[in-house]
């Protein structure tokens, strides 16, 4: 068998062509994902730094949807997070959109510092030094003692002063 080098070279180059041409005119769109928002500093609960491994979160205000959540690294207190944003090219929602307003919690207890609402969500954002502070609420005041009286006890107390008083009255006398 004899085959034509000439015709395979053209054959050959002829489907490098047809490669070349195809992949000039094909259009690769890559969508890249939203930049999360990042933060560090120091969590503080209670006034004191929070425990090494204490969950932090962060939530659109309003929504409970969670868009970032970490813990803390060490003794001092210290964390980093980073916010997720929506990806607007899907249908599903990925996190936050840029401009939410934001709830930080640490251990499930709602930071007083930043106030709930008062963070906003930043595309891309970097926030340096990002102290947050919670309290546990105060300890609920004990019940009042408050006595009960039955009719029959309210009715022995009657008789009891009602006897006393007749008692004093006659002394008087």
């Amino acid at each position: 068998m004899f085959y034509d080098m000439k015709k395979i070279g053209i054959v050959i180059f002829g489907l490098l062509v047809l490669i070349a041409i195809a992949i000039a005119f094909t259009t690769v769109v890559v969508a890249n994902p939203p930049i999360p928002e990042s933060y560090w500093g120091n969590a503080t609960l209670d006034g004191a730094p929070a425990a090494t491994g204490m969950p932090i979160t962060v939530e659109v205000y309003g929504t409970g949807e969670e868009v970032g959540n970490t813990t803390v690294i060490d003794a001092n207190g210290n964390y980093t997070l980073s916010v997720i944003f929506d990806d607007p090219d899907t249908s599903e929602d990925e996190g936050a959109d840029d401009g939410d307003s934001l709830t930080w919690k640490i251990n499930g207890i709602v930071c007083s510092i930043p106030a709930p609402g008062t963070d906003k969500a930043e595309l891309g954002g970097t926030n340096d030094n990002f102290n947050i502070t919670a309290s546990h609420p105060p300890p609920a005041p004990p019940p009042v003692a408050v006595p009960e009286y039955n009719e029959i006890g309210l009715l022995a107390l009657i008789g009891i002063l009602t006897i006393i008083l007749a008692f004093a009255t006659l002394r008087r006398k």
